[in-house]
């Protein structure tokens, strides 16, 4: 089975439908810029902030009432899903390509061989799958939801009625075109996936042990480096005079001869304190282990200066359009504060390892569900399911 988006994309996708916008997830602000970013193969691309798009207004009603609600689409392993579930989820998707992606015509090719309708049902199956998949794999482990998070999802329901639609929750439904009852089927499946991640690895992946959490992030291809920053830029931001330029290098390069003459097992915490005094990094408060990174995140002159070191290891000068580097890379740690979530609230290094396992998990235990259609619904014509409202 094909898996072209992760669950917790796809789960971020549909969460903004409810609320009416997608958040980002963001980190704390470093001088170093991250290349741009390009959208997977075979995905539609989003427009440009305020780009004005052709939406058209295609009928969910007459998809919906196409079959019976109980009518059985698909079996994922031993669990049937219904109608009402399968066209919800497509129905979502249809309105999101619409609305956000401004795509009109189901049948346009994405490209070669591969059109809207390809890539969507595509997408249907796969979410599908991994919904039905964290609800049984739930049963499995004899996991279930308390009363007091069922009654959470009804309270974010109610809420997001009476901000929107004077109460009305089947109004609120209506707008989004989701059916109730996927609307919490996927609501608890995102809490099972917390709850299955913590019968795995624990609360914030506290079972993952330091071995295995650190050779996860170095087989992703990660580094890590501290650094000391002295900028090229005043406090507005406008560029220094060659003088004061090579002011900042000389201050730079006495602190770089202070830590050469520390002995290896005084020079992190003195790098540490000659960071906090010297470094004009606006990142570094936030990043207090050092910045972890993959290839392209950084600037190159930073990004070669971290690769050439080993742990424990000081580098020369490095100089970027930023200003003045001065590297240390410590040994990766654990509990190294690796990113930041949406919220601002940061997340380990631990953390991140044991949310990479657990997808690879849930990546093979995707493998193992067959997924059977039933007769009529192995590639639905969305074009005419949808058509056009009158």
């Amino acid at each position: 089975m094909k898996k072209t988006v992760t669950l917790l994309l796809l789960l971020a996708l549909l969460a903004a439908l409810l609320v009416g916008c997608g958040g980002a997830e963001t980190e704390a602000p470093a001088p170093e810029t991250p290349p741009e970013e390009t959208a997977p193969q075979e995905t539609p691309v989003p427009a440009e902030e305020g780009e004005a798009l052709e939406t058209a207004q295609f009928d969910y009603d007459n998809a919906q009432a196409a079959h019976s609600p109980e009518t059985v689409v698909m079996t994922v392993g031993d669990t049937p899903v219904n109608w009402t579930k399968y066209e919800g989820a497509l129905a979502q998707l249809v309105y999101e390509l619409n609305a956000y992606y401004g795509i009109s015509d189901l049948s346009e090719a994405l490209e070669e061989g591969v059109t809207v309708t390809d890539w969507a049902l595509d997408w249907a199956e796969n979410y599908m799958a991994q919904l039905t998949l964290l609800h049984s794999k739930a049963a499995e482990q004899g996991l279930s939801l308390t009363e007091d998070e069922l009654a959470e999802i009804d309270a974010d329901i109610q809420e997001q009625a009476d901000a929107y639609f004077d109460g009305d929750v089947d109004a609120l439904f209506a707008e989004m075109h989701v059916p109730e009852e996927l609307y919490r089927y996927q609501a608890e499946a995102a809490l099972y996936y917390d709850k299955l991640f913590v019968s795995v690895f624990g609360e914030m992946g506290a079972n993952l042990s330091e071995e295995d959490a650190v050779a996860y992030v170095a087989d992703q291809g990660y580094l890590n480096a501290k650094h000391i920053l002295w900028l090229f830029t005043d406090e507005a931001g406008e560029e220094l005079s060659d003088a004061d330029k090579d002011a900042r290098r000389a201050e730079a390069a006495q602190v770089l001869e202070t830590l050469r003459e520390a002995s290896e097992e005084q020079r992190e915490e003195l790098f540490d304190s000659l960071m906090a005094q010297y470094s004009q990094d606006p990142g570094a408060e936030n990043f207090p282990d050092g910045y972890y990174f993959q290839t392209g995140d950084m600037v190159q002159p930073f990004e070669d200066a971290a690769a050439s070191l080993a742990a424990g290891e000081l580098s020369e000068l490095v100089e970027s359009d930023y200003g003045v580097h001065l590297l240390y890379r410590p040994a990766m740690r654990a509990d190294h504060i690796f990113s930041y979530d949406s919220e601002n609230q940061p997340y380990t290094l631990r953390y991140m390892a044991a949310d990479g396992l657990f997808a690879n998990m849930m990546d093979e235990w995707l493998a193992e569900q067959e997924v059977v259609y039933a007769e009529g619904f192995e590639h639905l014509d969305l074009a005419g399911l949808f058509a056009y409202a009158a």
